[in-house]
């Protein structure tokens, strides 16, 4: 009978060792599932960043080269003045 008592009691704590097993394993998996979620996101944020860059340089290729000004002739006091007038303007 003795033997019976003590065979149920460690099935017993068998079972609730092996349910604490699965508890621990369980908390585990979900901080690894949280921990990749946050890398997800992170990688989601780095790649809009990436999307929005290309974005910005296709704009940028797209827009007209700048206006080439010819260089003033020399001696030409004229078209000095002018120039000096239009930069006191704005």
């Amino acid at each position: 009978m003795a033997e019976f008592v003590i065979s149920l009691i460690v099935a017993v704590l068998g079972l609730l060792g092996f349910g604490i097993y699965k508890t621990h394993k369980l908390e585990d998996q979900k901080i690894k599932t949280q921990e990749a979620e946050a890398r997800a996101e992170v990688a989601r944020k780095q790649m809009e960043v990436v999307h929005e860059v290309r974005k910005e340089l296709k704009v940028v290729e797209e827009e007209k080269p700048p206006e080439k000004v010819e260089a003033p002739i020399s001696g030409d006091s004229d078209s000095r003045l002018d120039r000096l007038n239009k930069l006191h303007q704005h």
